[in-house]
C-alpha cells in the first residue's frame, strides 16, 4: 500500500476512536507498520477491531487482525484437539486403527507438528480424554506461540504497548 493510504489507514483509527489523537511521528510509525498489507485488509482489520468494543488499539492488535484474518495465525487448539481425538478413537473391530495421522487432512498444519511432536501411537493409545487434552493444549500452546512469533515478527511485538509507549519520551 501506498504511504497515503497506510495514512488513512491511521486516519481510520482515528475516526472509530475519537479521543486516539496521534502525533506526526506516530502516524509515521502506524503507517510504515501497516504499508505492507493492502488496503481493504487493514481497513477491515480496523473495522473488525471496532466491532469488538474495545478501547482504541494499539498496533499491535491491527497487525495482528490482519493476519488473522489472513488465516496466517494458527486457531484455537480446542476444535483441532476434538478432530485428532475423533480421529485416534476411529476402531475396527473393538480395536484401535493405528492409522498414520498424515494420512488426514488436518485443517492447519500445525496438526501434524503436534501430532509428531506427541507421536501418534501415543495419541490413539491414550484412554483418558482429559489427560489426553491437557497434553494436546500444553504442547499445542508451545508451537502456537513459536508460529505466532514467526508470523508477527519482533518488530510488531515490540510496538504492542500503550499510545504512550509508541509516542516515545515528550
Amino acid at each position: 500500500m501506498e504511504h497515503r493510504e497506510a495514512v488513512r489507514v491511521v486516519e481510520l483509527i482515528a475516526a472509530y476512536w475519537p479521543n486516539f489523537k496521534p502525533t506526526d511521528a506516530t502516524v509515521a510509525v502506524w503507517a510504515s507498520n501497516v504499508a505492507e498489507f493492502g488496503f481493504d485488509e487493514a481497513a477491515a482489520a480496523v473495522r473488525q477491531v471496532a466491532r469488538q468494543g474495545r478501547e482504541w488499539p494499539n498496533l499491535g492488535v491491527i497487525v495482528q487482525a490482519v493476519h488473522e484474518a489472513r488465516g496466517d495465525l494458527p486457531p484455537d487448539g480446542e476444535p483441532m484437539f476434538d478432530l485428532v481425538w475423533a480421529a485416534s478413537r476411529m476402531r475396527s473391530g473393538g480395536l484401535v486403527v493405528m492409522t498414520p495421522a498424515r494420512r488426514f487432512d488436518w485443517p492447519h498444519p500445525l496438526v501434524n507438528a503436534v501430532i509428531d511432536s506427541i507421536g501418534w501411537r501415543n495419541l490413539s493409545s491414550m484412554e483418558h480424554e482429559p489427560s489426553a487434552r491437557a497434553h494436546w493444549m500444553g504442547t499445542w500452546g508451545s508451537f502456537a506461540r513459536r508460529a505466532r512469533s514467526e508470523v508477527l515478527g519482533g518488530d510488531v511485538r515490540s510496538l504492542t504497548g500503550s499510545a504512550g509507549e509508541l509516542e516515545g519520551p515528550a
